[in-house]
C-alpha cells in the first residue's frame, strides 16, 4: 500500500510539471466550449440541453488518447523505464498510478466541461433541463473520455511508442472501423466495433439501456487493452 501511495505521489508531481498535459486538457475544454457557443448562432431550445453533456467529446477522445499516451511517453522516449522500475520495484504500482492519475484528470475535466457547457445552453434556452437523460449522457461521456485515455496509454505501452498510442486509436476509430462498415455494412459488425459503440453511447436520443450497453463495450475494450499492457510491462525487460 505504501508503494502505491508513493507511486501516486510521484505521478501527480510528474503530471503537474508537464505543460503539455495541461495544454491538452485545456484544448478539450476549449473545443467543447466552442462547439457549445456555435450552437448559439441558431435557435437554442430545451431539446438542445443534453448536448451540454457531450460537446466536449468533439475532439475530446482524440486528445484524451494523447494524454494517456503521454503518461508513459517520457519513459519510452528517453528509455528510462529501467530507472523507473528501480525506483518502484513493484511495476504494477507505478503502472496503475499512471493510469489512475489519467483517469482522475479526465473524469474531473469531463465534469467541468459538462457543467460549463450545460450552463451556457441552459441560459440560452431560457431555463434548465436537468434530468435523467442529461445525467446519463454525462456519465457515459466521462466513461468514453476515460476509455480513450486508457486506450492511448495501453497502446503506447504495448508498442513502446507514444506516437502509436495516439495514432493507432485515431486510425482505428476514423479509418479502419468506418472503412469496415462501408465495405461490410452490418449491425452485428457495428455492435462489435469499440469506437462505433463509443459514438452510439454518447448519441443524443439513444435509449438509455442501449446507450449504456454501447458504453460497456467500449469500456470493456479499454480494460482489456489495459490488462494486456500491465501484463506486458510487468514481464518485459525495460
Amino acid at each position: 500500500m505504501a508503494g502505491m501511495r508513493r507511486a501516486l505521489l510521484f505521478e501527480v508531481r510528474r503530471v503537474t510539471s508537464v505543460w503539455s498535459t495541461w495544454i491538452l486538457l485545456g484544448l478539450i475544454f476549449l473545443v467543447g466550449l466552442a462547439t457549445t457557443l456555435n450552437l448559439l448562432r441558431g435557435e437554442v431550445t430545451a431539446d438542445d440541453f443534453p448536448l451540454g453533456a457531450v460537446n466536449h467529446l468533439t475532439a475530446g477522445g482524440v486528445l484524451a488518447a494523447a494524454i494517456g499516451a503521454s503518461a508513459i511517453g517520457a519513459e519510452l522516449r528517453w528509455n528510462t523505464l529501467r530507472a523507473l522500475y528501480t525506483a518502484f520495484p513493484r511495476r504494477t504500482d507505478i503502472v496503475l498510478a499512471k493510469v489512475g492519475v489519467v483517469v482522475a484528470l479526465l473524469v474531473a475535466l469531463s465534469i467541468v466541461c459538462t457543467g460549463v457547457d450545460t450552463a451556457v445552453i441552459s441560459v440560452a434556452a431560457g431555463g434548465t433541463g436537468f434530468g435523467g437523460e442529461w445525467l446519463g449522457l454525462g456519465t457515459r461521456s466521462a466513461l468514453v473520455l476515460v476509455s480513450w485515455g486508457v486506450i492511448g496509454f495501453s497502446v503506447a505501452a504495448l508498442t513502446r511508442s507514444q506516437v502509436a498510442g495516439f495514432l493507432v486509436p485515431v486510425a482505428v476509430a476514423y479509418i479502419v472501423e468506418i472503412g469496415l462498415l462501408s465495405v461490410f455494412p452490418s449491425n452485428t459488425l457495428a455492435s462489435l466495433l469499440p469506437f462505433i459503440n463509443a459514438s452510439e453511447a454518447t448519441s443524443v436520443g439513444t435509449p438509455a439501456v442501449e446507450a449504456f450497453e454501447h458504453a460497456a463495450v467500449f469500456g470493456g475494450f479499454a480494460v482489456a487493452l489495459l490488462v494486456a499492457a500491465v501484463v506486458v510491462l510487468r514481464r518485459r525487460d525495460a
